[in-house]
Parts: structure tokens; C-alpha cells; sequence
């Protein structure tokens, strides 16, 4: 028990439910011991209490007048198990500040700095609330590159007409004799002229047509750096053990510690969320967060098949007719529409694949969000 008098009726208090944060009021004086009402004495008093309350932990619940913790303040609330009746006068280390506005909760000192948090002051308990502001989260580094990779072309498929004066030249389904599928790089033996039996001793006639991409592709090798985000701004709010109350001050406000330094010398209301402040009182605002959601990456890294690749092939006919395509050869540049041609003879088709395969371009997407934002409204 703390019995205090403070320049009028001496009062005491005892320790409330931890769960409501009621203080138990003795206004009668009987048997109660005092301490001199000098502003020195209230502030050694609200000292000694803020040093001796333990924490209590509770969850945002509806305000029940009694503990300066209303609903929508920080998510955990600290409140000392013991709740001391703030000083009949308010003066010294004290101070008449407007009431806290349905809703809210505080009043508190605030810290707000670069620095870590201290502990707080000794008319304060808690911490209350510890946040963090100002966030910096540089965008992701990029890069897409592409590795070794295969182009596939098709082998030309060979088609073979028979040709007699005066049609010489003229490739059609009437004088199509035979189409010859063939391998890359292998020589080949082909009597096209026994394809068209009627025929036999007539020109013959070739056409082939280009060699196509079918696959290719490279492996992607995207790069990517997320650099740590970083806070500006680490925050710290802490209520006082003195329940907030009227004194001798006007209408409308309450008697509370004031705040010390390192703390800011204003005090400040709190809610939960990101909301907009009083229009009067308490009209400063400051946000705070609890955590970071990060979201920050790189677009796809691709490497396109087709881009910068392409195929070529070169059909070779030779007068031998043992497949080494060895003799008398003559070189045609596919595609190749209805050449006159050695026949019958040794066919060869060479594919000749060429360019790569060209990356995708890359960026920084996403971004890192601040999460859990708690309001502080400060006096101005």
C-alpha cells in the first residue's frame, strides 16, 4: 500500500485485480501515513511505484475506465499490476493534459529516434508498445544471362519429277515419281528414275525444301540480390502507473507525468491500425509498424528458342552410285525448286544450324510493406 498526500486529503491505494487494473481508494485518512505534498515528494512517490509495479500483459479489450488502456491501442498493453491514483495537485513533475478520447489509450511517453530504445522513464512503466518507422527496402538486383545451349534443324525432304522435251523444267503431280526422306550428313544412293518405270531414260528434276528450326534452347541463369531492408526509426511507447485523473484540473483534462528525456516532451494517445488523430488535443500523428512483409524479387528469367537462331542446308549429288557421293559433285543451296539433277546418284543433305539464344530482360518487382501499424497521436 501507497498512502501519499499530495497539498490536500491524504488518499492511499492498493493493489487492484491485475485483470481490470482497479485501484482500491482509502479517502478516509484514518491510520494512513503522509508524505509532504512538495512537488519533490509526488515525483519520488510516482518514482518508486514505477520501479516496484510488475507487468501485466492483456490483449486490446473495451475500456473499462479504470486502467488508461482503451480498446484499440497497441496490440499488447502493458499495465502494472498495481494502479496508483494520480496526485490531488497537479504540479512538479505532473501536468493537467486533455483526457483520452474514447477509443484510444495513454496517455504515454513516446520515444522515437534512430537510436535503440531506452528504458523508460521513472514515473513510467512498460514498455507499452515497441515499433519500428521509417522503412528502407531497396528494390532487387536483376540480371538473366544464357548458357550453352542446341538449335535442332529439319533435314529437307528430297522430291524427285521425271522430265521429257518439250515439259522440261515443269514439276507436278503428274510427273512426280518419288519423295526421299533424308538423314543429315549420310550419303545416299537413290534411283528416283525407278519411281517412274514409263520413264526410264527420261531428265529428271529435284526439289527440296529449306531447313527449318524445330528446338533449340539454353539453360537461363538469372541472378538476383535482395539487400536486408532496414528501419529509421525504432519506437517505444510507456504508460504511466498512475491512473489518469482529474485532480485539480479543469474539465476535460487529467493529471499525468510528464515525460523525460530521452522520451519526447509531449505526451500521446495510441489505437491500433493506421487512423487519423483528434481534430483537437491530441492532433500529431505517428505511425509505427511491428513487422515487414517483403515481397521483393525479379521478373522471369527466360531465353528464347527462336530469337537470333535459324537453320541452313546444301543438297550434294554425286554421279557415283555406291553411296560415298564421291564423284563429279554438284552443290545445290536448298530451298531448290525443280533442278534439273544427276539420276540416279549419291544424295547427301547438310543442315547447318547458327546464332543462339537471346535472354529475356529482367526487372525489379514487388516491394516491402510495412505490416501491424499502431497510431500515436501526440499534444502538439
Amino acid at each position: 500500500m501507497l498512502a501519499a498526500a499530495c497539498g490536500g486529503q491524504a488518499f492511499t491505494t492498493g493493489s487492484g485485480d491485475a485483470g481490470n487494473g482497479h485501484a482500491t481508494i482509502d479517502a478516509s485518512g484514518d491510520g494512513s501515513s503522509t508524505i509532504d505534498g512538495s512537488s519533490d515528494a509526488i515525483a519520488d512517490a510516482a518514482s518508486d511505484t514505477g520501479s516496484s509495479a510488475d507487468a501485466v500483459t492483456i490483449s486490446d479489450g473495451p475500456s473499462d475506465g479504470g486502467d488508461g488502456a482503451a480498446d484499440g491501442g497497441p496490440g499488447d498493453v502493458f499495465v502494472p499490476d498495481v494502479i496508483e491514483e494520480p496526485p490531488p495537485h497537479c504540479g512538479g513533475a505532473f501536468e493537467c493534459v486533455p483526457a483520452v478520447p474514447p477509443g484510444w489509450s495513454g496517455p504515454y511517453e513516446l520515444y522515437a529516434a534512430a537510436s535503440a530504445s531506452p528504458p523508460c522513464s521513472s514515473n513510467f512503466a512498460g514498455p507499452a508498445y515497441d515499433g519500428n518507422g521509417d522503412l528502407s527496402a531497396k528494390v532487387a538486383e536483376c540480371g538473366c544471362t544464357c548458357g550453352m545451349g542446341t538449335v535442332a534443324c529439319s533435314t529437307p525432304t528430297l522430291s524427285f519429277y521425271s522430265q521429257q522435251l518439250p515439259t522440261s523444267g515443269t514439276c507436278t503431280t503428274a510427273n512426280h515419281c518419288e519423295d526421299v526422306a533424308m538423314v543429315a550428313a549420310v550419303c545416299k544412293y537413290i534411283p528416283a528414275s525407278a519411281g517412274c518405270p514409263a520413264l526410264m531414260g527420261s531428265d529428271f528434276s529435284m526439289s527440296a525444301g529449306s531447313s527449318v528450326l524445330i528446338d533449340g534452347g539454353c539453360p537461363p541463369t538469372p541472378s538476383q540480390a535482395v539487400m536486408p531492408y532496414s528501419w529509421g526509426l525504432t519506437s517505444r511507447a510507456c504508460v504511466s502507473s498512475l491512473a489518469p485523473g482529474q485532480a485539480d484540473c479543469t474539465a476535460g483534462s487529467v493529471c499525468a507525468p510528464e515525460p523525460a528525456a530521452p522520451f519526447g516532451t509531449a505526451l500521446c494517445i495510441s489505437q491500433s491500425g493506421n487512423v487519423p488523430c483528434p481534430t483537437t488535443g491530441y492532433t500529431a500523428l505517428q505511425v509505427f509498424y511491428g513487422g515487414v512483409d517483403d515481397q521483393r524479387t525479379c521478373s522471369t528469367c527466360i531465353c528464347s528458342p527462336t530469337n537470333g537462331s535459324s537453320c541452313s542446308a546444301t543438297v550434294s549429288v554425286s554421279t557415283s552410285t555406291n553411296g560415298t557421293c564421291s564423284t563429279n559433285t554438284v552443290e545445290y543451296v536448298a530451298p531448290v525448286s525443280c533442278e534439273p539433277v544427276q539420276q540416279p546418284g549419291d544424295y547427301r543433305v547438310a543442315v547447318t544450324p547458327s546464332g543462339g539464344c537471346t535472354a529475356s530482360t529482367v526487372s525489379a518487382i514487388g516491394a516491402a510493406t510495412p505490416t501491424g501499424p499502431t497510431t500515436f497521436c501526440c499534444l502538439p
